[in-house]
């Protein structure tokens, strides 16, 4: 029920909540990490990015992708009832936090 509820607030928005003009920086930190993934500099690297990414988006985004991403980390806790372990969960839950963007 609270994940319906998430899905319609998200496609409601004016805008989601990692604006389309940054989601290609943080594709490209994405890229860069799984091109050197062996590389534990470039695990440090690429978490220091993706915080000044965070931390270039405006409050209210950052405050509800925060939010989000503890939710939905406490539903990957309970993967053996509810079935949603993390890799079913990043199958669905980035489609609906960047809905409006037609690239994805």
């Amino acid at each position: 029920m609270l994940a319906a509820v998430l899905k319609l607030y998200f496609r409601q928005l004016p805008e989601p909540l990692v604006p389309p003009t940054e989601i290609p920086k943080f594709l490209a930190v994405a890229r860069a990490r799984i091109a050197d993934f062996d590389n534990p500099a470039c695990e440090a690297e690429a978490a220091e990015a993706i915080r000044e990414l965070l931390a270039a988006l405006p409050e209210s985004n950052r405050s509800t992708l925060a939010f989000t991403m503890a939710h939905l980390k406490r539903v990957s806790m309970h993967a053996e009832e509810n079935k949603m372990k993390p890799s079913n969960i990043v199958r669905v839950a980035p489609r609906d936090i960047v809905s409006s963007c037609p690239a994805l």
